[in-house]
């Protein structure tokens, strides 16, 4: 018994560390919007770029922090869903709760 425990517990904390806080599957395109004015919005549609940022923004830690946005990610996925994530500084907010981030999110999308 306490080998299917032991095992079991050392299962649950390896499959932690693959969960993706950005599902990268059936995104069609992503659009970003900054609140500055003198920044235009972006808009990708290129698999390749999209999955660069997906997957950047996916290296991230959960902190707990207070953040006001300065631009906001919508990822827009087959059939119609959306996403909405939430950023300033190497900060993001998906579904509720806030992450941090390696480096700024905005260097992420301008980089591709």
């Amino acid at each position: 018994m306490k080998k299917h425990i032991v095992f079991l517990i050392a299962f649950i904390l390896t499959s932690c560390n693959e969960v993706k806080i950005i599902n990268d599957k059936g995104i069609q395109s992503m659009n970003i919007q900054f609140l500055d004015l003198n920044s235009q919005s972006l808009t990708y549609t290129n698999q390749d770029s999209i999955l660069y940022i997906v997957n950047k923004l996916n290296n991230c830690t959960r902190e707990p922090f207070k953040f006001e946005r300065s631009h906001t990610i919508i990822l827009n996925y087959e059939k119609g869903r959306e996403q909405l994530i939430i950023c300033n500084g190497n900060l993001m907010k998906v579904d509720g709760l806030t992450y941090k981030t390696n480096c700024f999110t905005e260097d992420i999308i301008r980089k591709k």
